[in-house]
């Protein structure tokens, strides 16, 4: 789809996406933890990550830039992967700045959009689907109006101290053992394996291996890895964004990519991971931790965080065209 096929808006230029722009992609992206206090803060680091992590992405063709006085005022992006069932997602995910709402920006946006990804799988042959994720709540009654419809939730839940946490043995047979750069590609391996039955698992792409060991705020000393003679039965990494405490004021960690191998679930190696990723974070000088989760995780991934003391904080939505 063609920058001339995009509508004329009275102060608004189109263009397409150019090195440095990840910096303005951040700032909207922050807008909405600033506006309505929904989603986690990102750093350009973090979010270039991302991006280049979504296979197929060429940032120059499939990356639209709007501005308003040569200020970025908005983005959207277009990536379409498959998932391991086959379905084919066709996949956007975008911002417009508060100020620019209902000016008929947002609309341009998604329409480049869907344009583009069609254009892009025109000779793909199964099932499609139109998806976009991590949508705050003002954000949604929008894509509804556009024919969406809201099919998951994300959830943001805080713990908001790091008083009484449990102490949870590891079921019997299993050891944590710390872990080096040495142990990084068994760990990957382990983690992709280990939530390939989750929803919306997709086809493992080329790029998520090098973004893995790209990843900011990484500290392998938080680490807590259940091991099960020389396999992996349970993941859980906790970091810690400095830069986010700095410009949000607080003392917060984040316990996230929590997995365990189907073998050893229900079986409380999870719950123990948690609870010493917790540990783990009040020694260093935190308050209070956080993660996100799938309100409809079928393995009982929600009711697990709240009985650990986690409580809902804010929530995006995953929307499909209907």
């Amino acid at each position: 789809m063609d920058l001339s096929d995009l509508p004329s808006i009275d102060g608004v230029a189109w263009r397409m996406f150019r090195d440095g722009d990840y910096t303005d992609v951040t700032r909207l992206l922050n807008e909405d933890l600033e506006v309505g206090g929904h989603g986690t803060f990102v750093t350009v680091e973090g979010v270039t990550n991302g991006f280049r992590g979504l296979e197929g992405l060429d940032e120059s063709r499939d990356i639209l830039i709007v501005e308003a006085d040569d200020v970025a005022i908005g983005y959207v992006a277009a990536a379409p992967y498959k998932e391991l069932e086959g379905l084919q997602v066709l996949f956007h995910a975008g911002r417009v700045t508060p100020a620019w709402k209902r000016h008929g920006v947002g609309g341009a946006m998604l329409g480049w959009a869907q344009g583009r990804l069609n254009e892009m799988t025109e000779s793909e042959v199964g099932d499609k689907l139109m998806r976009t994720t991590g949508v705050s709540p003002s954000t949604t009654d929008f894509m509804v109006k556009n024919g969406y419809e809201v099919t998951q939730h994300e959830a943001i839940l805080v713990r908001p101290n790091l008083d009484d946490i449990p102490d949870v043995p590891l079921p019997r047979g299993l050891e944590i053992r710390s872990v080096d750069e040495s142990d990084l590609r068994l760990i990957y391996q382990a983690e992709v394996e280990h939530f390939k039955d989750h929803w919306g698992a997709s086809v493992e792409s080329s790029t998520w291996w090098e973004n893995f060991q790209d990843e900011p705020n990484r500290d392998m000393t938080m680490w807590q890895i259940a091991f099960d003679g020389d396999r992996i039965a349970g993941i859980v990494r906790p970091h810690i964004n400095q830069e986010e405490n700095q410009q949000m004021g607080r003392k917060r960690g984040y316990t996230e990519d929590i997995s365990t191998n189907r073998e050893w679930r229900n079986k409380g190696v999870a719950t123990a991971l948690i609870a010493r990723a917790l540990q783990v974070q009040r020694d260093r000088g935190l308050e209070e931790s956080a993660l996100s989760v799938h309100v409809e995780n079928p393995h009982g991934a929600y009711r697990l965080y709240e009985k650990m003391g986690f409580e809902p904080h804010s929530q995006m939505d995953t929307l499909e065209l209907i």
